[in-house]
């Protein structure tokens, strides 16, 4: 639960951030990833120490590469340039799309048979997140800016989406924290790489408050959640954490939006649970993003 709510909470920090300072999302993004690169560190340090640790193939790098390109890198990417348009709400409700994606993308390239049941839990999560999504549009000031953004966060989920299609053969191999560890580590030498290529080096002198909202998230919002969750494999995991999930994005809903809970209930809550509800039916949402 812990782990998920520190998840739940990166796009409010994020959306501090921007709102603090005028900060990039590249910039932003590099930060954390500072922050948080040491953990991994010894997070990859300490796992290939355990004594069923196999060394890793050519096949074993190409894959970290790969998916720590895509999953963590590219797919954050979009996804903080993305909260620079949406809100923390719409952006989180967007971004836990991933299953039915990886529905699809397991029909189209694994011949996974889509039953009835999940056809109808894929267009009910479609429909549910679009009366949200014009709901944000009536109140938007700018319809472009949110029609990008919400592009952009899409584009997220769907570059996560293909991440878990195929990182389960890697996990199997590797373990899951040693891999998360080396493909986080990876991400953060492409957006280090992305930030030099684009940014001066002075582009980090921020206020300090920008330094504390790019450790908190590093913190408590990617090493933490990142570490209990791949550590967590007991059956009973996977409904705590959408459960807990649910609950931290309704909590943040009201946070990030600056409103009470009740004007939250009042104007959005009935689709959002409609969305809830209907999660459950996918097969796939028992992995929760690790991002």
């Amino acid at each position: 639960m812990v782990g998920v709510l520190g998840f739940a909470f990166k796009a409010i920090l994020i959306k501090l951030a921007y709102a603090s300072t005028s900060i990039d999302a590249v910039t932003l993004l590099t930060l954390r990833m500072a922050y948080s690169a040491p953990f991994f560190a010894l997070m990859a340090w300490w796992s290939t120490r355990a004594p069923n640790a196999k060394p890793l193939a050519r096949r074993d790098w190409l894959s970290i590469v790969w998916l720590g390109f895509i999953g963590y890198y590219l797919s954050s990417l979009v996804d903080f340039i993305g909260l620079q348009y949406v809100t923390a709400a719409l952006e989180r409700l967007m971004l836990y799309l991933y299953p039915t994606i990886v529905v699809v993308l397991s029909a189209i390239f694994f011949k996974q048979r889509i039953t009835g049941r999940i056809v109808v839990a894929l267009v009910l999560s479609y429909v549910g997140i679009l009366l949200v999504f014009a709901r944000d549009l009536e109140l938007a000031g700018d319809p472009g800016a949110l029609w990008l953004g919400a592009a952009l966060v899409f584009a997220s989920s769907f570059l996560y989406a293909c991440y878990l299609v195929g990182v389960g053969p890697v996990i199997a191999r590797l373990g899951s924290l040693r891999f998360i560890a080396l493909a986080m580590l990876t991400s953060a030498l492409f957006i280090f790489a992305h930030f030099l290529a684009t940014r001066p080096v002075t582009a980090l002198l921020v206020p300090v408050r920008i330094h504390l909202l790019s450790l908190t998230m590093a913190v408590f919002s990617t090493v933490l959640p990142t570490y209990l969750i791949g550590k967590r494999s007991s059956a009973s995991a996977p409904a705590a954490r959408r459960c807990s999930g649910r609950w931290g994005r309704c909590l943040r809903s009201g946070w990030g939006r600056g409103c009470s809970m009740s004007r939250c209930t009042r104007s959005s809550w009935s689709a959002r649970h409609w969305f809830s509800r209907v999660w459950r039916w996918l097969p796939c949402a028992r992995q929760e993003p690790s991002r």
